[in-house]
């Protein structure tokens, strides 16, 4: 063996075992066990650099042409690429591949790419220095920096614009947001790699013309040159990024508010702009008294059309965002009040008490930031609509046993709890803390400084004096068990395949949306043929098969799926509530009415419990079952028809049911026709406690919405008053309604 075989041998030994051992580690990582997203985007950090150092390091060795050094640098991208698609393949047969052809797309996309790009630059850096004095050093030091170059300008685009994902040549693919499962790039991740391609080409064609001299090659490298730029300067229009610019110029719309600068849609109606900027302005002020104290001067709100415009424009799909050091929050339009518009711009707030860049909770200036109290701060500052406070739910934690020590929930650990959990909680503590030592010392914790020594209290003491307080609480069984449905659910890295699971169930939603029953079918059962405990495809598969397969089939897993034990109480319930729609369309309206009751006296959600009681009401009579029908569950044949529906309740509230007078308001209130809905006089004794308050509510929308001072005074003064709907109820719903009566009433 030459020397120069031997050099080679012993550097891709070395090369090859620091990958081995580093992505060997690797995959035994929750969701990092086999090929797919975590992976590849773990195998691109780790393992590109390497492939760069070593590369550089043996490019300065001899005096080999740049496209010999090239060539050795794509021989140990191969062979790292072979190890690592084999170990992920290893892993994956240890704990199950979710999708073999879609995970090994991912690694080939991602780090396999991305391991040539770096051969090929770690040889071309080498090759520019391999004749100055400490060539190696130089050359291994362009070679990283050249990597972290690139890193750092996709980091870049993260803090200077609204997008939150990123492609990089080296690493590959990063979608900037945990909770949203469905990774799902489009054509954009391909469109980049073809960029890719043209670069190595460009190089490769440039290294050889500097070796043979051939016009070939050089008509080659020029060519390729000149596509790679096309695909750069093209990269917005590709989705390979964003600024705020092309952001602003897609959407189209602006407008200005006291505190507000909002950008929506074009084409957006007008009133619903004028709401929209209100809406974030009453929000902005709410926000500011709850932390007794001023927030920045202004704030800009992005509303994209929906969640599918979102993810291609900033990279969140479902997942709501705000970037407190630009001051702007990134949502979906919705209707008035926007529902999670408070909590986003409570984000942004709290910034403004916060220390370091990017002006959000944690050591180092945020450096080392701290999720629990980013989020606590922002439930505490803009709690949820929820049938609960959250005191109430931490009770109910405490008595399932699943309530956490604090300290644990305001450090890293927070990402591995189940979201709606950790969210709950740290909103809980931080009211809690704000209360017990003022709204100054939680400003203080959340600028930085050491909550211990803000209270006189180390994290045991606190955790038992919250603990004494919520244990003080009194809650019925229901609820319990209703946070047992909504909180004793796995993180995503405690479930088995989510991204793959939720991404064929979001396309057997839409198939089955469409009618395509056959392929919904199918894709629920391959969503359970990786995931057993998926009660969400289990239920809609059962659902398909009653409506428009095997009937007899349906009922049997819909009745088994009401029965079973260990499942969270929600599943049966939503079974039985299957069936007793399935009673609807067979004309068994006493029976179904008898089922609904029944679930409706069984919880306290009470979005859920009010459905019930209508669809009782409704399921009496054969006029109130058309109307269900049409309406809410649709034909035996055929899904639920929002214009059908609409005329049906037009037509029931006109012959005297106090049901359907409540109906045609919420239909009034959906469509944004505000003076409408309050001129239905909706209110009668005939309606139960869950109805009426829910009536309420949409007064006090509406009322809000069209400035109707009357409205707003006769919602307060029912929310307030020592009889009626909310004489006896006390949680998260009476407090978020008297939160919109306050700042509306501004």
């Amino acid at each position: 063996m030459s020397l120069r075989r031997f050099a080679f041998a012993r550097s891709r030994g070395v090369l090859l075992g620091l990958a081995g051992i580093g992505l060997g580690g690797l995959g035994f990582l929750p969701l990092f066990g086999g090929p797919g997203y975590e992976l590849a985007l773990g195998a691109g950090l780790l393992v590109s650099p390497m492939v760069a150092v070593s590369a550089a390091w043996h490019a300065c060795r001899g005096r080999l042409p740049w496209l010999d050094k090239m060539v050795d640098g794509v021989r140990a991208a191969a062979l790292v690429s072979l190890l690592s698609v084999g170990l992920a393949l290893v892993h994956g047969v240890r704990v199950g591949i979710c999708d073999p052809w879609g995970g090994l797309r991912d690694m080939a996309l991602g780090p396999v790419a991305g391991f040539f790009m770096a051969g090929i630059w770690g040889a071309t850096a080498g090759a520019l220095v391999h004749r100055t004095k400490r060539a190696r050093l130089w050359a291994v030091m362009l070679a990283i920096a050249v990597i972290l170059a690139s890193i750092g300008s996709a980091f870049a685009r993260f803090v200077t614009s609204p997008i939150i994902f990123a492609f990089d040549t080296f690493v590959g693919y990063f979608s900037g947001t945990l909770y949203d499962t469905v990774i799902d790039t489009g054509s954009s991740w391909l469109t980049f790699r073809l960029g890719s391609l043209c670069t190595a080409a460009a190089l490769l064609a440039t290294a050889y013309w500097f070796k043979r001299r051939g016009r070939g090659a050089l008509i080659i490298g020029v060519t390729a040159a000149g596509a790679s730029g096309a695909i750069a300067v093209n990269g917005s229009k590709l989705g390979h990024f964003q600024t705020t610019d092309s952001i602003r110029a897609e959407l189209g719309g602006f407008a200005a508010g006291r505190r507000c600068d909002v950008v929506y849609p074009a084409g957006t109606r007008p009133d619903k702009i004028e709401l929209i900027v209100r809406d974030c302005d009453e929000e902005v002020f709410a926000v500011e008294e709850k932390f007794g104290a001023r927030g920045p001067a202004r704030i800009t709100a992005f509303f994209f059309t929906d969640a599918a415009q979102k993810k291609r424009l900033m990279g969140a799909a479902e997942t709501y965002i705000a970037k407190p050091w630009r001051r702007e929050v990134y949502l979906q339009v919705s209707d008035y009040p926007h529902p999670v518009l408070g909590h986003e711009i409570a984000h942004v707030v709290a910034g403004a008490y916060a220390s370091g860049p990017f002006h959000v909770a944690g050591k180092l200036g945020g450096a080392l930031s701290n999720p629990g109290l980013i989020e606590g701060m922002a439930v505490a500052g803009s709690p949820d609509d929820d049938e609960l406070t959250g005191d109430q739910w931490a009770k109910a934690m405490l008595d399932l046993k699943i309530l956490p020590p604090m300290q644990s929930i305001f450090s890293m650990s927070f990402l591995g709890q189940n979201a709606s959990k950790a969210y709950t909680l740290a909103g809980a503590f931080v009211s809690w803390t704000m209360r017990s030592f003022g709204k100054e010392t939680v400003r203080a914790w959340y600028g930085g400084a050491d909550i211990e020594q803000l209270t006189g209290k180390n994290w045991d003491a606190l955790d038992a004096a919250f603990r004494a307080h919520v244990s003080s609480l009194t809650i019925a069984d229901a609820a319990v068990s209703l946070a047992k449905s909504k909180f004793d659910r796995p993180s995503i890295f405690g479930r088995t395949c989510p991204h793959i699971v939720d991404a064929l169930r979001r396309e057997a939603d839409q198939c089955r949306e469409r009618y395509d029953v056959n392929r919904a079918s199918t894709l629920y059962g391959r969503a359970l043929a990786l995931d057993p405990h998926d009660m969400a495809s289990e239920l809609s598969h059962a659902s398909i098969e009653l409506r428009f397969g095997d009937h007899v089939r349906g009922l049997r897993e819909l009745e088994q799926l009401s029965k079973r034990e260990k499942v969270l109480p929600i599943w049966n319930e939503r079974a039985k509530e299957a069936l007793a729609d399935a009673d609807v369309r067979a004309g068994e309206g006493e029976r179904a009415s008898g089922l609904y009751r029944a679930l409706a006296e069984g919880t306290v959600d009470e979005d859920l419990g009010r459905t019930y009681e209508v669809k009782a009401e409704l399921a009496k009579t054969e006029d109130g079952r058309a109307v269900l029908q049409l309406l809410l569950i649709g034909l035996e044949r055929r899904y639920p028809d929002a214009t059908l529906g609409a005329l049906a309740v037009a037509r029931f509230a006109g012959g005297g049911s106090a049901v359907g007078r409540y109906l045609l308001m919420r239909q009034f209130v959906s469509q944004g026709l505000y003076g409408e809905a309050l001129a239905v006089d909706g209110k009668s004794t005939e309606l139960t406690m869950r109805v009426q308050r829910e009536l309420v509510r949409l007064t006090a929308v509406a009322g809000c919405a069209a400035r109707d001072e009357q409205a707003i005074a006769k919602a307060r003064a029912t929310l307030v008053g020592s009889e009626g709907p909310f004489a006896n109820s006390a949680g998260g719903r009476r407090d978020s309604l008297g939160r919109l009566l306050a700042r509306c009433g501004r």
